[in-house]
């Protein structure tokens, strides 16, 4: 998940995807929404990755459960 659509497209663009990625925005009641609908295909979220590969370690690091993200969306 990024902050901003920007943030996405900076982070595409660090890894060379084919033209097929693309990024989408959402507003939080449907970020909200879709975590709800895909309890099992989305356990974790990695917020505002950095640009580039991530190494396993990093990327560890800052996954926040699915749930406790939700739960941040919600106060927010």
């Amino acid at each position: 998940m990024f902050s901003s659509a920007e943030a996405a497209r900076r982070f595409l663009a660090s890894l060379g995807l084919s033209d097929r990625w693309h990024v989408r925005e959402f507003s939080t009641g449907e970020l909200v929404s879709l975590l709800f609908i895909l309890p099992k295909r989305v356990a974790w979220v990695l917020p505002n990755p950095p640009l580039g590969r991530l190494l396993a370690e990093d990327a560890l690091s800052h996954l926040t459960r699915r749930a406790s993200f939700i739960e941040l969306l919600i106060a927010n």
